[in-house]
């Protein structure tokens, strides 16, 4: 048998934890110390850890169990060393991103948000509305010449998309800056994909959750012209700050 350590979580306390959670093969998951802080981890053989959706999520949900108990940087998926012993070497060696890290997530919670929205619709609203006298002037440049109608083609292209982009900015702070008043720190990408205009996660103080999803909810039923797409609360994925050990191993 070729037995491992899986790492879980980085915790904040250096107590030897009763988690009472089976980890990924079955074993009970433990805590490793060092100094203030220690390691959640199990037994695992090697061979039976497959890199599939169905086990993502199981180890998805033993963070999640293990966060109800205190706080915690997650472990990248799949994070395996030795022994006892080269836990505590990790502990050792990053230590101070560790304590950094933990310090600023303590008594937060993750929640992210996609808002998706209808960009035919917008368009189409665009053209009819905001764009519509642009594109008449754009009309005064056509002519007999093919040049000329492919540039008016281009032109009307760029109008609209100037347009599109000016109106994905006004619906993105009219939802995020709310939302960003409510918590702590946040993190938001732009238009990431066709129908994705906001991609964001937002790191919750726990005493003010209530607050965050009912001005969620408020601000939902205040834009019903898009989709709302709100999950959590979640271990804090998206706000440990950069080190070696995260780009190795944190998720």
């Amino acid at each position: 048998m070729n037995r491992l350590k899986c790492i879980y979580a980085i915790l904040d306390s250096n107590r030897n934890l009763d988690l009472d959670i089976k980890g990924l093969d079955g074993f009970s998951v433990n805590t490793l110390a060092y100094k203030d802080i220690s390691a959640a981890v199990s037994d695992i053989e090697k061979d039976d850890l497959k890199v599939n959706k169905e086990c993502a999520l199981s180890y998805g949900r033993i963070i999640e169990s293990i966060m109800e108990r205190c706080t915690l940087l997650p472990v990248r998926f799949g994070t395996l060393v030795k022994s006892d012993r080269e836990v505590i070497g990790l502990l050792e060696e990053y230590y101070d991103d560790f304590v950094i890290n933990l310090r600023q997530v303590k008594g937060k919670l993750e929640y992210g948000l996609k808002v998706l929205w209808d960009v035919e619709k917008v368009n189409l609203q665009i053209m009819v509305l905001s764009g519509k006298e642009d594109l008449k002037s754009l009309d005064q440049l056509k002519g007999d010449s093919p040049y000329k109608g492919y540039l008016l083609k281009k032109l009307k292209e760029h109008k609209l998309e100037e347009a599109l982009v000016k109106k994905a900015q006004e619906i993105i702070e009219d939802i995020h800056k709310p939302l960003a008043e409510l918590s702590f720190l946040n993190k938001f990408k732009k238009m990431t994909t066709k129908k994705i205009i906001l991609d964001a996660a937002y790191l919750v103080e726990k005493e003010k959750k209530d607050v965050f999803v009912q001005g969620f909810k408020e601000l939902s039923e205040r834009r019903q012209d898009l989709k709302f797409l709100l999950t959590g609360p979640w271990p804090p994925y998206n706000f440990i700050e950069s080190s070696n050990f995260k780009k190795e191993t944190l998720v």
